[in-house]
């Protein structure tokens, strides 16, 4: 019982790890749209997770939720979310139809199952800091096709079909969202080069997230957001003040 109970939690950490590498750069080489084929990719992973945990949850008779002000407030705001759609002009729309990702109810529900399913699932430091390493190591990737694209003007991606022979084709949408994309991408991997856990990573791993960095912070230039600027201004105020407390300490 006890194999298939780790069996089960192995099946729901890897479909985790498999949405983690596949978010930044993952889409369905077929012309049913790119939202669409991520959407229904990262949907499926979820569910295998979720009822992977589920099933290992059963076999140890004990069901752990971690119960947090974050957790609180997303779910209040997917309730609010949903009758403002309830209540709209076109309900459809807003719940499963509007051409804008980020609008759609659906998008939020997904996000938000996303967020309880890896609280769940990944319980310790090692097996969260595993899902964020393969998310940063593939976002590089993402970020050197980007910048490949951005320097020649050929899209990577064109072997694929019509709709991803433009030289600006990403899966995250537009060039602005990708540049906050990879802001982001920026924060959480200076935040982590920066943490004392960092002293007991190998080599390589602190090399791979520096090329990351360098990765991140060419893209931001070459396209030039200036929302991202602000972001990447924040994040740098808040890891000089870090580093300031922690040398005072």
């Amino acid at each position: 019982m006890s194999t298939l109970i780790h069996r089960f939690s192995f099946t729901a950490r890897a479909a985790l790890y498999a949405l983690a590498a596949f978010l930044p750069i993952w889409f369905i080489p077929a012309p049913i749209g790119v939202a669409f084929g991520r959407e229904a990719t990262f949907t499926f992973l979820i569910a295998i997770a979720l009822i992977a945990w589920s099933l290992s949850s059963l076999g140890r008779g004990e069901v752990v939720v971690h119960r947090s002000l974050a957790g609180y407030s997303a779910v209040v705001f997917l309730a609010i979310s949903f009758v403002s759609a309830l209540f709209s002009q076109t309900p459809y729309v807003a719940m499963l139809f509007s051409d804008v990702d980020a609008e759609r109810l659906t998008t939020l529900l997904l996000g938000i199952s996303l967020m309880l399913t890896a609280g769940a699932v990944l319980r310790n430091y090692k097996d969260a800091g595993a899902a964020l390493f393969i998310f940063l190591f593939s976002a590089t990737a993402a970020a050197a096709i980007t910048l490949v694209q951005i320097l020649f003007g050929v899209s990577v991606f064109r072997a694929f079909g019509a709709f991803a022979a433009r030289p600006d084709f990403n899966v995250i949408g537009t060039m602005n969202g990708l540049a906050l994309f990879y802001a982001a991408c920026f924060a959480v991997g200076a935040g982590m080069l920066f943490s004392p856990l960092q002293i007991n990573w190998r080599p390589w791993i602190r090399y791979a997230l520096y090329s990351g960095l360098v990765f991140f912070f060419l893209n931001i230039v070459l396209i030039n957001f200036r929302t991202a600027w602000i972001g990447l201004a924040v994040v740098g105020a808040a890891l000089f003040g870090l580093l300031f407390a922690r040398g005072r300490a």
